[in-house]
């Protein structure tokens, strides 16, 4: 419970206090207390999230009790949206800077990670064997591109890895970068028609046309719209209903706006190895293939190593040695996971920010 501003006026001539013979002349008196939050479970509402309270959970209360009171008045003003859950149940939800569990926020590029999710699915339903297929095979329709050389090597597990071997870099100054790329019409064949600069599977090159590429595979392979096909197989079956895609001029779905609660519920799935409220929605067989590192060294890698679509961490940052598995998106997108705890953590924000290293190291991390 929150609370609220207070604000007293007085009017000083009903306490005798006015000078006499002018006009009636009032003062105002704004007696403002700081803002104080008082910690509550989150709501129990009808999307299929249990939930559960941080006092049963082993949480230093008191302690995030002050963390959200000091985000309340300012601090870390880069993060809208924290959330937290552990053994299956949301423990924390908290919004601010004008978002609310009601209001979706941007994923950026942590809606690759869903992108991994169905193309899981997608071999889980037979509709590929391996990840090492080339990706030749399915575009039939595609015969303006030139897939002699190398191109014609290029895998599945090269896309889900980042390691295509076009000559495309995320923002780096070429033909093939991110501006020109969201400049283009039909985003998985301007990236398909960039020319090689590697051998496919060999250098980590982060580029997001790679998942577009992806996407008209799916759509290839199954007939229905990239959109539909997520709808049906993941989103659907995870109760997750109030979304957004942005989309290409040429309608392809591009980035999506969801309910940081339904962010927190894909990481849940994650956790659960692919299963939700009795239902197996993804192999467990994929959850920790696409979550193990394929890719330990590369630029904008840093301290990170990469799965299929998925970051992984291992190292130190806040002063203190993290080991987690994460959705990553810019602006501060992150879903967090730490299996060995059972433990994700949700965070949307508006910027870049090592704050969500700092909030988890001080408050969250240490809870055994």
């Amino acid at each position: 419970m929150f609370k609220q501003l207070l604000f007293i006026t007085i009017n000083l001539s009903f306490l005798g206090l006015c000078a006499c013979g002018g006009g009636s002349n009032a003062t105002e008196v704004i007696v403002t207390e700081p803002i104080e939050y008082h910690y509550e479970i989150p709501t129990q509402t009808a999307d299929g999230w249990p939930v559960a309270s941080l006092y049963d959970n082993g949480f230093d209360v008191a302690n995030i009790e002050t963390l959200i009171s000091s985000m309340k008045k300012g601090a870390y003003p880069e993060i809208d949206g924290i959330l937290v859950a552990q053994s299956g149940s949301l423990l924390l939800e908290q919004y601010f800077n004008g978002y609310s569990q009601d209001k979706r926020h941007e994923t950026q590029s942590a809606i690759k990670s869903f992108d991994s999710a169905v193309v899981g699915i997608l071999r889980d339903q037979q509709y590929f064997q391996s990840v090492d297929q080339p990706i030749k095979d399915f575009f039939p329709e595609l015969q303006e591109i030139d897939w002699s050389g190398s191109k014609e090597d290029m895998t599945l597990a090269d896309l889900l890895t980042m390691r295509s071997g076009l000559d495309c870099l995320e923002n780096q100054e070429s033909n093939c970068n991110s501006s020109n790329l969201n400049q283009s019409t039909n985003w998985a064949e301007f990236t398909l028609a960039q020319e090689m600069a590697t051998q496919p599977g060999s250098y980590f090159s982060y580029f997001s046309g790679l998942p577009l590429v992806m996407h008209r595979i799916i759509e290839n392979q199954t007939g229905l719209s990239f959109t539909e096909f997520i709808d049906k197989n993941l989103f659907v079956p995870l109760g997750i209903v109030n979304y957004k895609f942005d989309s290409s001029p040429s309608g392809e779905a591009l980035g999506a706006h969801m309910l940081p609660r339904d962010m927190a519920k894909f990481g849940q799935l994650y956790l659960n190895k692919g299963h939700w409220m009795g239902q197996q929605i993804i192999s467990s067989q994929w959850i920790t293939e696409s979550t193990q590192a394929s890719v330990e060294d590369g630029q904008w890698l840093e301290q990170f190593k990469y799965g299929y679509w998925w970051w992984l961490f291992d190292g130190k940052k806040a002063n203190r040695s993290f080991s987690f598995v994460g959705a990553r998106g810019a602006k501060g997108q992150w879903i967090i996971l730490f299996p060995e705890r059972e433990l994700l953590i949700v965070f949307t924000g508006n910027k870049d920010s090592d704050a969500v290293f700092d909030i988890i190291e001080k408050y969250f991390y240490l809870a055994d």
